[in-house]
């Protein structure tokens, strides 16, 4: 089961990896679907948030179940032609999202489920700044939100390029983009005011270094 649930957390990461996790999507980090079960599956996110041993045994029980109901979809992405492979990604990742949001609602307690949304806000990075709510809470502009569409439309056709690449080595194709990631989070805050960037650090909580590595490890 733990090596099920290892290769279900790489999946989960390269779909969310390769995915927009806007808010019209719902599903990220997979905003409360796939990422959530994947975050949750972290034995570093479960020490965070300080789950109960029963906690994580459903964590597990929802991530099984989640495999073994689309884990013939995932051994068919290996024969999807390339111009279609993010399309394919976000079609799972919204199925996942869905599934997992329902089979998980009730898992986390009040306090648990606000650190949660602070740890999903971080792991999505730039991604979050095209959510409708977030621009709100941070009172982006025209133009902000302009220039953070062109840096995350360039951001997503360039992560789906490094993947294609990628010739099936997804674990280099992940630190690739995560570098990424990194690099068009920082171009984003740059285009922030000093009030916004205190508002996006009151929405993200405490920094959490995220270390996505197989349940048990």
């Amino acid at each position: 089961m733990i090596l099920r649930l290892g290769k279900l957390a790489v999946v989960f990461g390269v779909v969310l990896l390769l995915t927009s996790t806007a808010a019209a999507q719902r599903f990220g980090p997979f905003g409360g679907g796939g990422g959530k079960a994947m975050l949750l599956m972290n034995p570093d996110v479960q020490q965070e948030l300080k789950l109960s041993e029963d906690q994580i045994a459903k964590v597990k029980e929802i991530s099984q179940s989640v495999f073994e109901k689309n884990k013939e979809i995932f051994a068919k992405l290996k024969d999807t032609p390339k111009d279609q492979l993010r399309e394919k990604f976000t079609e799972i990742a919204k199925a996942i999202g869905e599934e997992t949001d329902k089979a998980m609602k009730d898992l986390l307690k009040p306090e648990q489920t606000k650190r949660m949304r602070q740890l999903e806000l971080q792991q999505r990075g730039y991604e979050a700044f095209t959510d409708a709510e977030v621009q709100k809470d941070l009172k982006l502009d025209d133009d902000q939100k302009e220039k953070i569409k062109i840096l995350t439309d360039d951001a997503r056709k360039d992560v789906g390029e490094l993947f294609q690449g990628a010739k099936g080595n997804f674990q280099e194709a992940m630190t690739k983009i995560q570098a990424l990631r990194k690099d068009t989070l920082e171009k984003v805050m740059a285009t922030l005011k000093e009030d916004q960037k205190k508002a996006w650090t009151a929405l993200t909580g405490e920094p959490f270094e995220f270390k996505f590595r197989r349940p048990g490890t």
